[in-house]
């Protein structure tokens, strides 16, 4: 019996153990049940068998399978690649086996393929890779354009991986998962994060464009834009707390998105503060030396000739 007819309803019966507790039906039947407050062996309460079922079947383009599933248990995910290995082999074995029987006594010409449990996932994570890749070479031609040279574009793009590094460290101290979710925060944090970066940068090139030495335009610009940028990320931090902490039915699914955006925002905000006016900084310095050498070395060719 495993199915309980209740007010006229049928309702399935589920047991679920470990799997090396039992394989009998007297293990089975001397397990101890609390009922009205009383232990009372299962096979006091329902008839205990153990019958074969047949694998369920499903359909995919109109065709009929057989679906074998097999899971591994934590301390044996070391085996994973051996344990399919095998399985690779014992599905061959049987493809030799259906090969070398007549046309006629072969049932229906079965197809047996291998297919990973989590393949779609797998394939969804490449692609949000992808999708990754290509939201930062789009960040990368736009400051190009817009800031008409490299070395500051790629300033602005330093506030991306330490987003990257803000998410790591949140998903790991929250317990998080690196999941879809979480990626697509990535790729809503990447955008999020530049922006930070960019009023930095476009702040310093325009006060030492007016004059400034490369160290006065710096300290001007973050002194200028430190409250907006902490005023920004507050107001985005606040805005995906809710979903960070996973409120409400079904907050569970997006909280590594809001985990994600809050933690790497942070985290990328207070570097960035940091390195990307001091990098501005040394690049400025860099290009004004350079520029102070220019006219010594015309100069002393001057002379030569």
């Amino acid at each position: 019996m495993n199915r309980l007819y209740d007010r006229n309803t049928d309702l399935p019966i589920y047991l679920r153990m470990q799997g090396d507790w039992t394989n009998t039906a007297e293990g089975l039947a001397s397990m101890p049940i609390g009922f009205e407050k009383r232990l009372l062996p299962l096979g006091a309460l329902a008839q205990i068998s153990i019958q074969e079922k047949t694998p369920s079947i499903y359909r995919e383009d109109q065709q009929t399978l057989n679906l074998l599933e097999g899971k591994l248990k934590k301390e044996e995910k070391a085996e994973a690649k051996e344990r399919s290995a095998r399985a690779e082999a014992a599905v061959e074995k049987y493809r030799a086996k259906l090969a070398a029987l007549a046309p006629d006594l072969r049932k229906d010409n079965p197809v047996l393929m291998i297919a990973e449990a989590d393949e779609e996932l797998r394939v969804a994570l490449d692609q949000l890779k992808w999708a990754v890749l290509i939201s930062v070479g789009l960040i990368f031609l736009v400051m190009v354009f817009q800031l008409g040279e490299i070395v500051p574009s790629l300033l602005v793009l330093v506030a991306i991986p330490f987003g990257i590094i803000g998410v790591i460290l949140s998903l790991w101290i929250f317990g998080s998962t690196l999941s879809l979710n979480s990626g697509l925060g990535t790729i809503l944090l990447n955008g999020i994060a530049v922006a930070n970066s960019i009023i930095l940068v476009d702040f310093i090139r325009r006060q030492y464009a007016r004059g400034m030495n490369p160290l006065e335009a710096t300290v001007s610009a973050s002194t200028a834009r430190l409250r907006p940028i902490l005023m920004t990320s507050l107001t985005t931090v606040l805005g995906m707390l809710p979903i960070a902490l996973g409120r409400g039915e079904g907050g569970k699914t997006l909280q590594p998105l809001g985990i994600a955006v809050c933690g790497g925002l942070w985290v990328s905000a207070l570097l960035t503060l940091y390195f990307v006016p001091s990098l501005q900084f040394q690049y400025l310095r860099w290009r004004a030396s350079r520029r102070a050498r220019q006219p010594a070395m015309e100069n002393s060719l001057g002379v030569q000739t």
